[in-house]
Formats: structure tokens, sequence, C-alpha cells
């Protein structure tokens, strides 16, 4: 894998350096090298919206009919207006990341022994602890982007005073899950949303009852975590359940014609994902196979080649960021969604706040100098963040949260 590095902006005789918003929104979209960033070059599962001068999102798209012909009866000019563009406008959800360390307490002691006195008669840190702090701050701005991006996914799920956190977890990760998840609105809380107001209008955007009753069987073990119901099962209600939009979409293998094609794919959870390879294994070990429905094919994209599973010609790709949620607590998220690029539009913006010196400053970093709070560190950023679906039509699928009966 070719590694991403950083660059940070190095203030002289501030104590402090910063990472440009140009390079974080490089991160946030696409392109840090994790299974994530294969997808999305590989099946641009996720679209991007940018910032407007109004500090808005906005998703333009073509507008038009096919009904262009009128009668020729005269040499009169009767033009028509029935093709341009219209535009959804996206209101940001603004978040900050505001962290304060301390060399003792947040090393809890192990690197006590990196502590070294300094010229100046100060405690500071030694040349291996600088490179523990170098590799921290690396860590924190790459947690950042992903973050941002898990937020987009998978914010607003839970409700942080019902949900059961796993015994044990400390009290620090259990505030900062809580006020995580309820910042900004993701994807699959938009969806459930949207079902909610129009149930009618809009049942294809959450089937969370395929997810208990599909083929006549129970589909969640007693455990809460593992999916026990047939994938096939469920991608074809999905199938069904979906718009004839989508349905015509997919069976044609995506739509568009003018050197940009959005192609079809099947989001689903980890769990989801785990039944399925299952099923690939069975299916394997047939003695007779006949035009198998499920498939895996080796796909390189992004400096990585992965084998990625198919139902019908149609990619399945985890979504791995909810993930980072269930891992805190007893229950776990089931989700799968049938749908084609470009229909789930992400906005991410590291915000200009603060611009100290010059330049965009994403990440900033800075060691107090003053005597009492003598060995502090402190990291701040701001974000603007949306997330939106660009046509209801190219959708359809359900989540449920599950926790051990």
């Amino acid at each position: 894998m070719e590694p991403i590095t950083l660059e940070p902006i190095f203030m002289p005789d501030s104590n402090m350096l910063m990472f440009q918003t140009s390079e974080l929104n490089y991160l946030a979209e696409q392109r840090y090298n994790d299974k994530f960033g294969f997808y999305q070059a590989a099946f641009g599962m996720y679209s991007y919206m940018r910032l407007n001068p109004d500090m808005e999102y906005k998703i333009w798209y073509p507008q038009g009919e096919p009904h262009l012909w009128q009668p020729h009866n005269s040499c009169a000019w009767t033009p028509l207006g029935v093709y341009g563009f219209a535009n959804k406008t996206i209101t940001p959800c603004k978040s900050k990341l505001n962290l304060e360390f301390c060399n003792d307490e947040f090393y809890n002691s192990v690197f006590r022994s990196f502590h070294a006195w300094n010229t100046g008669a100060t405690v500071g840190l030694s040349a291996a602890g600088q490179a523990a702090l170098t590799a921290l701050t690396n860590t924190i701005v790459k947690s950042a982007t992903v973050g941002n991006r898990m937020m987009l996914t998978a914010g607003q799920l839970f409700d942080p005073e019902t949900v059961e956190i796993v015994t044990g977890t400390p009290t620090n990760v259990e505030e900062a899950f809580k006020k995580t998840v309820g910042t900004c609105r993701g994807w699959i809380d938009l969806l459930i949303d949207l079902e909610a107001g129009d149930p009618v209008k809009y049942a294809h955007l959450n089937l969370d009852s395929l997810f208990i009753q599909s083929g006549g069987g129970q589909n969640i073990a007693t455990n809460g975590q593992t999916f026990t119901g047939s994938v096939l099962d469920l991608y074809d209600d999905i199938f069904s359940a979906a718009t004839n939009d989508l349905q015509e979409a997919i069976v044609d293998g995506g739509v568009g014609d003018t050197g940009r094609s959005f192609m079809p794919m099947f989001l689903v959870s980890n769990s989801i994902k785990s039944k399925l390879y299952l099923e690939l294994l069975a299916l394997k070990s047939s003695a007779v196979i006949n035009q198998p429905r499920i498939t895996q094919l080796p796909v390189t994209a992004n400096g990585q080649t992965f084998d990625v599973m198919y139902i019908d010609n149609v990619p399945v790709i985890p979504v791995g960021d909810v993930a980072n949620y269930d891992k805190l607590l007893t229950g776990r998220s089931h989700f799968a969604y049938l749908t084609i690029s470009g229909t789930i539009q992400l906005g991410s913006n590291f915000a200009r706040i603060p611009e100290l010196g010059a330049g965009e400053v994403a990440v900033a970093i800075q060691q107090k100098t003053d005597l009492d709070e003598l060995g502090k560190v402190l990291f701040l950023s701001h974000s603007l963040s949306a997330t939106a679906i660009s046509d209801t039509k190219y959708i359809a699928g359900g989540y449920k949260y599950t926790v051990p009966l």
C-alpha cells in the first residue's frame, strides 16, 4: 500500500502546528488507504457535495422531458423550455473537535520514562517521547476524518440514554460516544426519518421488518449479534420492494450513457456480509453448481486488490462505519440497502476556523507555554457536515438494531 503523508504547517515561535483544510478533506472524501478507500474508488459508493460561498451544500441535477416535438405548421419560432438544472440546498451540521491532553494524565504513567530535563531546566519529553506524541498526533488527525465519515453514516441512529453500553467501557469513551452519535445525522437515520414522515410514499426506505420475518423464518439469533436468515432471500425481498426505477437500473447494470455510469450496489452491515460469506462457502462445497447467484471476483482499485462478493452481478459492499458505534453497545446493527452509486451524498468540510497566520486551517495543535498550563497540548478543529439522498427512487432497504434476548 502507498502510505498517505500529512504535511503539517509549523508556526515559528508559537509551539503550534496545523494541518491544511485541503489535506483533511482529501482524506475525508475517499483516498486514505483503508478498506473504505478501496470500495469508494472501485464502486463510488458515496458522492460528495461541496460547500458553496454561503456555507451551504447544494446537489445539482438536470431536469428534462422527452416531450420535445411540436407541429411544424408555420415559420414561427416556438421554443420549449423543458430542460434545465434544479438543486437541493442542504444546511450543514456544525461540529467541533476540542481535545486537551496533559503529559502525565494522557499517557497514564506508561510513558513517564520519556520525560526528561530540558536545557532550560524544565521537564519535557525526550526524543522518544516526542516521537510518541507525533504518532499520537497523526492518529488523531486520521481519526478525525474517519470519525467524520462515520458520523455521516450512523449519526443519530442511537439514543444515548436508552442503549446499553458494554460493561467496563471507560467513562471518557462512553461520554465521547454519547456526544459523537448525537451530533450530525447520518444517511441511514435520514432514510428512517423520511419513511416515518410518509410511510406510504417512502415505505421502501425502511424495510426493517425484513430482518425479523423474511421467507417465513426468524432472522436474528437470540444473541442479537448474528443474522441467521438467507441473504439471497433478503436481497430478493428488498428488490421486490424497490421502486421500478431502481429495479430497472439493477437489471440494466446501472444508468447513464454519457461517459459516467452509475453502478448498482448492495450496501450491507458486517453481520449480513458474514452470513453471505457462509452461504458462499456452502455453495462452493456443493457437488453441482448451476449458474450460482453468489460469486466472488478479485477487484483492483486504489492500489489494492480484494475479493468482492456479488449477488446477481451486483457487488456486495460492507459498510463498517456503524461497527465503530456498535462495539461499545450490547446490541448490534443489521442493515442492507440496494442502491446505485451517486444516490448517497455526503458533505464534509473541515472549516477554516481558526485562521491562524495564513492558509486554510483544518486542525490546529498547540503546546501550552504558560507556567500554570505547561505540558498541556490542545487540539482544535471545526467541521461542517451534511448528508443527503439525491433521489429516493434509487435506494431501498432497511435497518434493525437488536439486543440479546
